[in-house]
């Protein structure tokens, strides 16, 4: 499963909370603040 993208209309905090809770994110990336790198990357990115 890839990770995770924001959703049409999805608030950035929505998103991040989301994102920070998904199963494989926590698998692959057990560090918080690797994940919470990670998810912010990917919101950035779909600007």
């Amino acid at each position: 499963m890839p990770i995770p993208i924001p959703n049409q209309g999805e608030k950035e905090k929505e998103f991040i909370q989301r994102c920070m809770t998904d199963d494989k994110m926590v698998s692959e990336y057990p560090d918080t603040d690797q994940r919470y790198t990670v998810c912010r990357t990917q919101i950035k990115g779909s600007k």
